[in-house]
């Protein structure tokens, strides 16, 4: 697919396109009287060195890098060569694709209640969040926030379909109305018939994530026991 230049280059390092602000402002926590970026205060002057440097070493996007892209696998090539330019590179291929007539465009995420959740990476600067547990909220991972947007609408030939899973999160349960989301944009899965319980069982040993093929007779218990309840089987 060609490359629209109008719109390419307007994504820095982060996937933070050029006018959209700062993805994480300073904010005044009235709960804990402080600042967001208070963090800072207990930084070294080696470390405020350090990062000032490696703030200026970063000092560049993909477009300085890749000028004339002139497909989008150019633009992935680009983010391949250099680690460093990979989330600006996925951000520049999604806005192509959310704004081209040529190709039909499907996004889809699965888990997204997990991105409502504590990452699994350590920060000191959450340990005063006890509810994140000096965990790094996905919001503030540069990845997670360019593909957690409630953006479907703004595919131009497309659709964007989000899913939550609550295998193990028990007692989670996020409806539209708690996302402000709109009634009929949702849909609850419902147990599985006997044929599609077969396929996923199916599926299942051919991807190693079960360790045999199942009897016609084991399926059948197993849909008995279960009702094709997917979370049951698990």
């Amino acid at each position: 697919m060609d490359v629209d230049m109008s719109r390419f280059g307007q994504y820095d390092l982060t996937g933070n396109k050029d006018g959209d602000g700062e993805p994480c402002p300073r904010t005044w926590d009235e709960l804990r009287q402080c600042w967001s970026d208070d963090w800072k205060m207990f930084l070294y002057d080696a470390e405020v060195k350090f990062y000032e440097q490696r703030y200026k070493d970063l000092e560049y996007r993909l477009s300085d890098k890749c000028a004339d892209p002139k497909t989008l696998m150019d633009i992935v090539e680009a983010g391949i060569a250099d680690p460093n330019l990979a989330t600006n590179a996925i951000a520049e291929v999604l806005e192509q694709l959310y704004n081209q007539d040529k190709h039909q465009v499907l996004v889809t995420m699965d888990g997204y209640n997990t991105w409502l959740n504590p990452s699994a990476y350590d920060s000191f600067r959450y340990v005063n969040y006890s509810e994140l547990g000096g965990k790094i909220p996905p919001k503030d991972i540069s990845l997670v926030r360019l593909l957690m947007k409630f953006d479907g609408h703004m595919l131009r030939q497309g659709a964007k379909y989000v899913s939550t899973t609550h295998y193990t999160t028990f007692n989670h349960i996020m409806t539209p109305e708690m996302v402000d989301w709109y009634k009929g944009y949702e849909y609850k899965i419902p147990n599985l018939t006997l044929n599609e319980f077969r396929n996923m069982l199916t599926y299942k040993t051919l991807t190693n994530w079960n360790p045999t093929y199942y009897k016609e007779w084991e399926i059948e218990r197993l849909y008995m026991e279960t009702q094709g309840n997917y979370d049951a089987y698990h």
